[in-house]
């Protein structure tokens, strides 16, 4: 009996320090997790289980793992819908609204960040709380509800300077620089961004880097300035997960487009829609068939166009 308790307390300790690691290196966490998990179901310990399930589904996220996230979620829930004490409970919640709103399901996403968020302030976690707040700022933004978006995106920068937590202080940055850029402010928007990228190449944050380069060459490219926006594109494109890649390859192939080159600007506007429609992406899928809409266009393809922008209605509604 006083073996299985240490075995349990160590199987805590581990899966408590791997989601806090999760963001630093996925790949790494991953493997953990999953050897943390076959030593969980070998002691029959459904705890231990169902948190080491949580790493294994955000590790997957933050991989574009959907599918692996998602069946991993679902199985971690059972346990904690009955365990609704739990820290896990509320991180659960917001990391299955994460993931719909990867998919483009933002009501549903908005649906169980709203109770992640809430839940969070009651049991006082303040952490979470900052991590729910960032990701109803993105659902928002997805809304085009910009200044609820920016309202919660503030509330997670300041309770983050509260804890220190400079990494995350980072992220929080990033969207913010996004709000920025979409509601035309570019030289505010790039002063975020920057100051996340400072943060991020200091701390070695290398699979963080390239949404700020993401975000950066967007900025640009919005102010025309197609230079500076192809060179983000281009170190974007390296090093990032599959769904900052993509964007970085849309984005690339926009640029090609308005210079006139073409086969480079068809080539990499096609990759970034069988990328999107890999992950399940629908906001991005109709996103690559509205640069492919418009880059037909351009060139005087118009049946192409008209087909192209047929589907990026469809995939819209």
């Amino acid at each position: 009996m006083k073996k299985s308790a240490i075995t349990e307390s160590n199987i805590d300790e581990i899966n408590y320090r791997l989601w806090n690691n999760r963001y630093s290196n996925a790949t790494v966490t991953l493997s953990e997790s999953l050897s943390v998990l076959a030593k969980a179901i070998k002691s029959d310990y459904q705890k231990g289980i169902a948190y080491s399930r949580l790493n294994i589904a955000a590790c997957s996220f933050l991989q574009s793992e959907n599918d692996i996230a998602m069946e991993n979620l679902t199985k971690a829930q059972l346990w904690f819908s009955e365990n609704q004490s739990e820290p896990g409970y509320s991180w659960a919640l917001n990391l299955k609204g994460t993931l719909y709103e990867s998919f483009g399901e933002y009501e549903k996403a908005l649906q169980f960040c709203l109770q992640a968020h809430k839940l969070s302030i009651e049991i006082v976690d303040r952490e979470t709380e900052a991590e729910t707040c960032s990701q109803l700022g993105l659902i928002y933004t997805r809304l085009c509800d910009f200044s609820k978006a920016l309202e919660y995106y503030m509330e997670g920068l300041k309770i983050r300077d509260e804890l220190k937590d400079e990494n995350a202080m980072a992220s929080s940055l990033n969207r913010i620089g996004m709000i920025k850029r979409l509601t035309g402010k570019y030289d505010e928007s790039l002063e975020y961004y920057f100051k996340s990228l400072a943060i991020r190449r200091r701390n070695k944050q290398a699979s963080s880097i390239p949404w700020t380069l993401l975000g950066i060459a967007s900025t640009y490219e919005e102010m025309h300035n197609t230079s500076e926006a192809l060179e983000y594109y281009e170190q974007g494109m390296v090093g990032g997960d599959r769904r900052c890649t993509l964007q970085c390859i849309m984005g690339s192939g926009r640029i090609f487009s308005l210079s006139g080159k073409t086969g480079k600007a068809e080539e990499r506007l096609g990759e970034s829609l069988r990328m999107a429609q890999d992950l399940k992406a629908l906001s991005l899928v109709a996103e690559a068939y509205s640069g492919l809409a418009d880059h037909y266009e351009s060139t005087g393809q118009f049946e192409e166009a008209l087909k192209n922008h047929k589907l990026y209605q469809k995939t819209r509604e």
